[in-house]
């Protein structure tokens, strides 16, 4: 699971918060409940308590134990014996499911609150949306930044693959700018503004527009927050892998001046840079 900064403990292979009850996920449209940690009776194990109780309106102080089913139910506080000494381990990796597509190789989306490294033979690709046609940037790095929607390009596969993608820590927050796939941990309600989710229809890989009810939590999406794109049904993509310089340019003391990482730079020298979304050369 993650836990995030507002205390929910999000499962990641479904993206759904955890509550009680006979089920261990909540409904988005419900909310979900708040946990945290207390030092149980046995050495290195824990007591997961939520005073937000058996459902996010409430039933008073709840611990995780596991029901004769083994899904999570719920003891009352006042009878905290009973609940479950749970053992918490870090996770350092996660595994990833990109859906083959013949003849184009496997692809998936994923948003992380982490920064991951890209596994060999794995393509990451941040992405922008102009005149209804997405253009996927691959990122120049081994590393995706944490909080960043990616599409993630497996060309050599040749079925189904999950690959694992290793946790890392980065010194400092980096933004890639203009891109344009967004995602969250959390599993929520699609909501009015709409979107766009990678599919594959008729052998045909692109982003089509959403018409379910909920979004994936640690997915990739493409919000329909812009006039340009309302009445568009379908956004085909093409990559592409800025290993060349584009032009050559005059630095402007407004512009907006980053690295191939992503990271602004105040006080660019010689080399090459990204500006107004395009790789240049910095005599």
């Amino acid at each position: 699971f993650y836990y995030t900064p507002k205390k929910e403990m999000v499962g990641y292979k479904s993206g759904y918060g955890f509550t009680f009850g006979y089920c261990n996920t909540g409904k988005p449209e419900e909310g979900y409940n708040t946990f945290t940690f207390e030092t149980s009776s046995e050495p290195g194990k824990y007591l997961i308590h939520s005073a937000t109780g058996g459902s996010p309106s409430g039933w008073g102080d709840r611990y995780l134990l596991v029901g004769n089913d083994n899904n999570f139910t719920d003891a009352d506080a006042w009878n905290k014996k009973l609940a479950a000494a749970w053992t918490i381990e870090e996770v350092t990796e996660l595994p990833v499911k990109l859906n083959y597509a013949e003849g184009k190789g496997a692809f998936a989306t994923l948003w992380s609150p982490v920064a991951l490294t890209i596994p060999e033979g794995v393509r990451a690709y941040t992405g922008y949306v102009e005149d209804a046609t997405l253009t996927l940037d691959r990122i120049q790095r081994d590393v995706i930044p944490a909080d960043e929607g990616v599409v993630l390009w497996m060309p050599e596969a040749t079925d189904n693959e999950t690959c694992n993608f290793n946790m890392v820590k980065e010194s400092a927050a980096v933004n890639l700018p203009n891109n344009m796939l967004k995602g969250e941990p959390l599993t929520v309600l699609r909501g009015e503004t709409g979107c766009y989710s990678l599919g594959m229809k008729n052998g045909e890989v692109a982003f089509y527009n959403y018409v379910g009810k909920n979004l994936s939590g640690f997915r990739a999406r493409i919000f329909k927050d812009n006039e340009a794109l309302q009445g568009v049904q379908v956004l085909s993509f093409r990559f592409r892998d800025v290993t060349g310089v584009e032009e050559v340019v005059t630095i402007f003391e407004n512009d907006a001046v980053y690295d191939l990482s992503g990271r602004r730079v105040m006080h660019p020298t010689k080399g090459l840079y990204i500006v107004n979304s395009k790789k240049v050369f910095i005599k």
